[in-house]
Formats: C-alpha cells, structure tokens, sequence
C-alpha cells in the first residue's frame, strides 16, 4: 500500500496523487507495465519503448482533467517523459478544415 495522501507523500511517491483519486487501479497499473518495459529495454541495453498517446473520455466534470495532469506529473518523474508539459484540447481543437484533416499549430 501507498502512503498516507500528504504532500511529502506526493513528492517522495509519483503514484500517490492517484492514490486519492477513485477507482485509478487502472491507470496506475499500465503506467507501471509501462515503467516495467523501460526498465527491461534500459537493462538490456535496448531502445526505448514507444510511450504511446492516452484518451481520457467521460463525461463533464468526472476529472478526465485531472487524471491527465496527474499521468503527466506521474511520467515526467519516472523520467518516462522529457517534458511535464500538459496540454489541453477538445475535439474542436485537434478538426481542421475538411474532413481527415487534422488543424495545424
């Protein structure tokens, strides 16, 4: 188990943001099947595992937010990602002009 839900619990355990969080089992555990993968490829000496994207669906204020900026936090300090750089969007955001076009930046 977990510690106790402070935050010294937050900055000494990435996973413990997610702690108070319902029902993040889930989450929590293929985001340490995915630490496991870089840990096995750094210790064979191989290439890194593609990280891969996550989709957050659910409805308005369910804390699909949240969750997401917790899952980024929890990656940057496994040093799973380079950046702790969040960015939100909607779906209007990622619809270009004509159908199958995505917008540009």
């Amino acid at each position: 188990a977990r510690g106790g839900g402070g935050l010294a619990d937050v900055e000494e355990d990435p996973f413990a943001m997610l702690d108070r969080l319902y029902r993040m089992e889930g989450v929590k555990g293929k985001i340490e099947a995915l630490q496991a993968s870089f840990a096995v490829a750094e210790r064979e000496g191989s290439e890194r595992p593609t990280l891969g994207h996550f989709v957050l669906t659910g409805s308005p204020g369910t804390g699909k937010t949240t969750v997401a900026r917790a899952i980024t936090k929890i990656l940057y300090d496994l040093k799973l990602l380079r950046s702790n750089r969040f960015e939100e969007t909607s779906g209007l955001g990622l619809t270009g002009q004509f159908v199958g076009q995505t917008k540009t930046k």
